[in-house]
């Protein structure tokens, strides 16, 4: 050790303080950086999902803004509105009613409220075409404002059917049940990926995108025997599949029905099945079966619908012929080729219908559970606060509820009978029904034609009981609810329908509008004194159609019908005056 003397030893000592006065400063400015450096990621990320919000809000007081625009990620780009003084992000719909008029936070206060009036836009050239905010698997609780005019315009949506792609017997020798497009999908790699069952047992994965058949797995492969009943997306990679029962049986003892080998005539295992898709090595889709071993239903099982939570976990609820409601409840664990489920328990709903549950859905933005059964009974309950909103007693069974893509606080309940099957239904006037379509038909209709809203919420379609017959109601047309024989028209298609055709009901005369002339009358439908009557019938040829869905960003139709064919149909859609 250098021992130093005199003069030397005191510099030295005064070199090591100032050194050690160095290292401390540089240790305390370091751990200030760090600091900095969270704050600036926090910061970052507070920057990001506020941009997000400002974007949706300007988005949707801007309803002609391009798709493009609508489905990009959050980037740069969000933050040049910043200083134009944008307000907050509306009140989220109350459950009570309100008027037209949106209420946001005003700009003076943080608690007070103003009213700002947004007069309703009537833009012909957008009114036969969806609405951006509606356009694409945008997830409606994502957005905050809505606007969609009642039996408001002028004009009338006119579809026109083109080229097809049609699949001959891909569901066997027996019908298929349901068709289920993936809401949860967007921006995923499971994006343009939809589900559906058939009678034979099996279960089939679509891209509708390229329209090509991804994958068929029969009942003997899922487990879900017989076949599903039906099924519904619970997440972007999974569904819940419910397993068929015959009427007026009851579930067998699980411990019975662990045959060596499956077949059609098999006892059903379990109730529900979580099915996980995922792409393999090869990039060709596979999937992950996961039978659920609670059987809490007494007899057959009629709907299902998905409730996404807030902490990021997964649920469904199941209505069945013994007048039960159960929310199951699970979280996913894993990753997607190796997913398993962890029960989070069953909870049983409200008992308020007194016959079989026909119907089920649960609206996201109010987190409202609507129900409708043989009972003709059609219930809002509020599934957080576990509480009756309000209950309406209908004339027939309610058989199905279809929430608006559009405008999610609107539904269409379909009614069992013979004419004024379908009523709009708003959650923030409950004790009114906003309006009221269908068509007259000697018998009451069946519960195999599922209706479907076209992405822009405007467009209703339905099949009916005659082979091959699409009846379509734009529900903008201010004519829609004039009697029949008072509307350009009456009781008319045009002449053997083809694909590259139009088929509007409409009346022959001198004023009509040049697609409705040169039609000759369409005797199955007499209904010349029903209120609310189609819009425009479709004949697309074959048997029943038990489902004709939408694409969400497409102009493209699926249609099922009995005769076991998927049709994948090209249509063009536009505005004109009638």
């Amino acid at each position: 050790m250098v021992r130093y003397n005199g003069p030397l030893a005191e510099s030295m000592m005064k070199l090591n303080a100032y050194m050690d006065i160095n290292a401390s400063r540089a240790k305390r400015q370091w751990r200030s950086l760090k600091k900095v450096q969270e704050y600036k990621k926090r910061f970052d990320i507070e920057m990001k999902e506020l941009g997000k919000e400002l974007f949706m809000q300007r988005m949707s007081r801007s309803p002609h803004i391009g798709q493009s625009e609508v489905i990009d990620s959050a980037g740069p780009g969000y933050f040049r509105n910043l200083s134009r003084g944008l307000d907050p992000i509306p009140v989220p719909p109350s459950l009570k009613p309100v008027s037209s008029s949106h209420q946001r936070k005003s700009e003076s206060s943080s608690s007070g409220l103003m009213t700002i009036r947004v007069p309703p836009t009537d833009h012909d050239s957008s009114h036969g075409f969806p609405h951006p905010r509606a356009s694409g698997y945008m997830r409606v609780f994502e957005k905050s404002t809505y606007h969609l005019p009642i039996a408001a315009h002028h004009n009338l949506a006119i579809l026109s059917l083109e080229n097809k792609n049609v699949f001959e017997g891909v569901f066997r020798e027996r019908r298929p049940s349901s068709m289920e497009i993936n809401p949860f999908s967007h921006q995923t790699q499971f994006e343009g990926i939809a589900a559906s069952s058939s009678l034979d047992g099996s279960i089939h994965f679509w891209n509708i995108d390229s329209q090509r058949l991804l994958l068929r797995v029969p009942a003997q492969e899922s487990g879900v025997i017989p076949c599903a009943e039906t099924l519904t997306w619970v997440s972007e990679d999974t569904i819940v599949a419910v397993s068929h029962l015959k009427a007026g049986a009851e579930w067998p003892d699980p411990r019975k029905t662990g045959a060596t080998e499956r077949t059609d005539k098999s006892l059903p295992e379990a109730q529900t099945y979580l099915i996980t898709i995922y792409f393999n090595t090869e990039d060709q889709l596979s999937v992950r079966f996961h039978k659920l071993p609670a059987m809490p239903h007494k007899k057959a099982i009629n709907c299902v619908t998905a409730v996404m939570r807030e902490d990021h976990s997964m649920s469904y609820i199941t209505g069945a012929k013994d007048k039960r409601l159960i929310l199951w409840k699970f979280r996913p664990r894993g990753s997607q080729s190796s997913k398993v489920y962890q029960s989070q328990g069953l909870s049983e709903l409200h008992q308020m219908h007194s016959k079989s549950i026909a119907a089920i859905m649960y609206s996201h933005t109010s987190k409202i559970l609507y129900t409708g059964g043989d009972d003709g009974k059609y219930i809002s309950y509020d599934l957080e606060h576990q509480k009756l909103i309000k209950e309406r007693q209908f004339e027939a069974a309610v058989i199905h509820i279809v929430q608006n893509p559009a405008d999610p606080r609107i539904n269409v309940a379909t009614q069992q009978s013979r004419a004024q099957q379908y009523a709009l239904m708003d959650e923030r006037t409950p004790d009114e029904t906003v309006l009221t379509v269908g068509y007259r038909t000697p018998n009451k209709i069946s519960k195999l034609p599922i209706p479907s809203w076209q992405p822009g919420g405007g467009l209703l379609s339905t099949g009916v009981n005659s082979d091959g017959i699409i009846h379509l109601w734009d529900i903008r047309w201010n004519s829609i609810k004039f009697e029949y024989g008072r509307r350009p028209g009456a009781g008319v298609v045009t002449e053997d329908v083809q694909f590259n055709s139009v088929a509007v009901p409409g009346r022959v005369g001198v004023q009509s509008h040049p697609i409705f002339r040169n039609a000759p009358p369409q005797l199955e439908f007499p209904s010349r004194e029903t209120i609310g009557a189609p819009s425009q019938i479709l004949d697309v040829g074959g048997k029943t159609v038990i489902q004709a869905c939408f694409h969400p960003t497409r102009n493209v139709m699926m249609l099922m019908n009995t005769d076991s064919n998927l049709t994948f149909m090209n249509y063009g859609l536009r505005s004109a005056p009638a």
